[in-house]
């Protein structure tokens, strides 16, 4: 829920930026009235003497003082929305659940077993689980991600170093098991903290070589078998060696599911 209001409240900022910006500081220049007209409308600009018939030639700045008396309203509506986000928010961040816990000193929370805690807390949690990581075969090539993880190829260090600058929580080769295959192990495991739910990401880089694609296919399916579908729990890229990762694409496509 905090994370819902936190997005509005951006999102209600922006309007708020991008709207004064638009009309430094004035307000609704004319006070313009619509009639129906037959399958129309015809326009009237509110003067000292009356409604004044607006003519075909001065529809654009009939349009043009509409649009300033809505962006107006909506600024108007933008900032007393504000205020009250700003005061929901105080008040959810002091009365939730999450913040008992995280009121409580470190002693007493290191032996409670929380309903449900804070996304910071969540993530930190997640991120220390452990698990059993795959060896790499003697005289592999060593990459190295930003942050001096051994991976195996340079696209996943990319990728990884992505996902870092994204912020976004990961596991490297974490376990998982697959009914038809048992376990395996996902390229990268990310947090998705809204839904708290783990998305796998399979990095499908070799796939010039047949036996490469008939192994990768038979394991998305192994996937889907156990409801892990493409776009909602599992990301799927590719690469040959005439299409090479492409990290701009990539990164708009992370950005676009983990939103």
């Amino acid at each position: 829920m905090r994370e819902t209001l936190e997005e509005r409240r951006r999102y209600v900022e922006n309007v708020i930026k991008s709207i004064e910006a638009k009309l430094q500081g004035h307000g609704p220049e004319k006070v313009i009235h619509a009639k129906q007209h037959g399958n129309g409308f015809q326009y009237y600009e509110k003067t000292e003497d009356g409604l004044v018939y607006m003519k075909s030639k001065d529809r654009e700045l009939a349009r043009r003082a509409i649009q300033n008396e809505y962006d107006y309203k909506v600024l108007q509506a933008s900032k007393e929305e504000h205020k009250k986000l700003m005061a929901l928010l105080k008040v959810y961040n002091n009365s939730t659940m999450e913040g008992v816990y995280a009121k409580m000193s470190a002693g007493k929370r290191a032996v409670i077993k929380p309903i449900r805690v804070t996304d910071e807390e969540y993530v930190q949690m997640w991120a220390k689980t452990q698990y059993e990581k795959l060896s790499f075969r003697e005289g592999a090539p060593e990459f190295l991600s930003a942050k001096g993880e051994r991976m195996r190829s340079k696209s996943e260090v990319i990728i990884a170093n992505m996902l870092e600058r994204l912020n976004i929580p990961y596991q490297y080769e974490k376990p998982l098991k697959l009914t038809k295959l048992g376990i395996v192990h996902p390229d990268f495991t990310l947090l998705d903290v809204k839904r708290r739910k783990e998305i796998y990401w399979e990095h499908l880089g070799m796939l010039d070589d047949q036996i490469y694609r008939n192994n990768a296919i038979n394991k998305i399916r192994a996937y889907e078998k156990d409801g892990y579908f493409v776009g909602d729990r599992l990301l799927v890229t590719t690469e040959t060696v005439n299409c090479p990762l492409d990290i701009i694409e990539i990164e708009k496509m992370v950005r676009f599911y983990m939103k």
